[in-house]
């Protein structure tokens, strides 16, 4: 379930990218270079649904650092940091 998570929380940052980058850019031209801070910080029950949410916290051209969180309501489920690069 961690594992998915954080596959989930990737592929909202790089939908995030593409919508920052425009029309122009080329599908997938967003990759993650690392992922750090991956914490899990509750049990979910199987079949939660969960909101996710990305937000950059830092961009220089062609590098952007993105932090991404889920939750469970108002609870904090999990957080996660991930660098990407054009």
């Amino acid at each position: 379930p961690g594992t998915l998570l954080v596959h989930c929380k990737l592929r909202l940052a790089r939908q995030l990218m593409a919508e920052i980058t425009g029309p122009g850019a080329a599908p997938g031209a967003w990759h993650a270079r690392d992922v750090v801070d991956v914490k899990i910080r509750s049990f979910t029950e199987p079949g939660t649904q969960l909101d996710l949410e990305a937000r950059v916290k830092e961009r220089d051209g062609a590098r952007a650092i993105i932090g991404l969180q889920c939750r469970n309501g108002a609870r904090l489920v999990g957080t996660t940091r991930a660098t990407f690069e054009w």
